[in-house]
């Protein structure tokens, strides 16, 4: 069963952006087209959003399950494990600049399950082809409008046990609300619960 919950954010799009940057970011979403790089990286690095993520991860801490972050950059997500660290709680970032040798070894050290690695904050790495199905909780903090790329970040926790995964997991959704195109998407998650609970 998946537990899918909403972490809702309300960005001040008017401090970030002039209103040539939003209405770009509104051409693409009428075309089709997923978010920008740097209105996403604007986005994740605000402050406010960074102190309630870290947050969110240290009460998902508490229970010493493996947690999967996905981060909205890679300055973000680099941030994320650095300030988790400073508060001692074991983290890991993982982004498409970490060395390859590094990357292979944190990711096995947090399939470990006893090697105190419990949390992997990833940037654009993780999304497909990893595979660690004991990992419980997935926190996606990057914003996104593309369902496609969505539903491959809850696709690591939601296992269930026939695919070696666990018979319940967790999914921490920070939304965005003032984001066009985001808050929507954010609600398809609740086609999944409707899936686990039958």
């Amino acid at each position: 069963k998946a537990k899918m919950q909403r972490i809702e954010f309300e960005t001040d799009l008017a401090k970030l952006f002039n209103k040539s940057e939003i209405s770009n970011e509104l051409n693409r979403i009428r075309e089709g087209k997923d978010y920008s790089k740097s209105f996403r990286e604007k986005i994740s690095n605000n402050n406010e959003r960074v102190e309630l993520i870290i947050h969110q991860i240290i009460d998902e801490n508490k229970s010493g399950e493996k947690i999967i972050v996905f981060a909205g950059s890679k300055n973000n997500a680099i941030a994320i494990a650095d300030i988790l660290n400073i508060y001692k709680i074991n983290s890991a970032s993982i982004t498409s600049d970490t060395d390859l040798e590094v990357r292979r070894m944190l990711i096995n050290k947090f399939k470990n399950k006893n090697s105190g690695l419990n949390i992997l904050v990833n940037y654009d790495v993780l999304t497909t082809g990893f595979d660690a199905p004991k990992t419980k909780v997935a926190i996606i903090s990057r914003p996104t409008t593309s369902i496609v790329l969505y539903h491959q970040m809850i696709g690591r926790v939601v296992r269930g046990e026939k695919q070696g995964g666990n018979k319940t997991c967790k999914v921490l959704t920070v939304v965005d609300t003032s984001v066009p195109g985001y808050k929507n998407l954010s609600d398809s998650f609740y086609f999944w619960e409707d899936i686990w609970n039958d």
